[in-house]
């Protein structure tokens, strides 16, 4: 695919499906039901958000990564502290999102 072609909100715009075609597996993994998407079954998802991240940190742009270690649908653990977020990691910042971010231009 010709990511270089692509807009900025349509690079975007697919990164997100990726991160909610997960989701949706996770929840439906969660659920006990079979995954419609199989986005961690299937390699070329992996390497499609790969490619689109490759774009989108040649342009500067800002975004979220996709966290692919574990189901992303389940809740945090709170810790001893009631925080959620393991010991010894620092404190999400407030007023924005908490998600690892890519530094550039949005």
């Amino acid at each position: 695919m010709n990511y270089q072609a692509f807009t900025n909100e349509s690079l975007t715009m697919m990164y997100n499906g990726v991160r909610g075609a997960l989701a949706a597996d996770d929840a439906l993994s969660d659920l006990g039901a079979e995954c419609k998407f199989r986005v961690r079954q299937t390699p070329g998802w992996k390497v499609h958000a790969a490619s689109l991240e490759a774009e989108m940190l040649k342009r500067k742009m800002f975004f979220e990564l996709i966290d692919w270690s574990e189901n992303q649908t389940r809740s945090p653990s709170r810790n001893e502290t009631g925080e959620d977020r393991a010991p010894g990691f620092p404190k999400a910042p407030t007023g924005g999102d908490a998600g690892e971010m890519v530094p550039g231009v949005g």
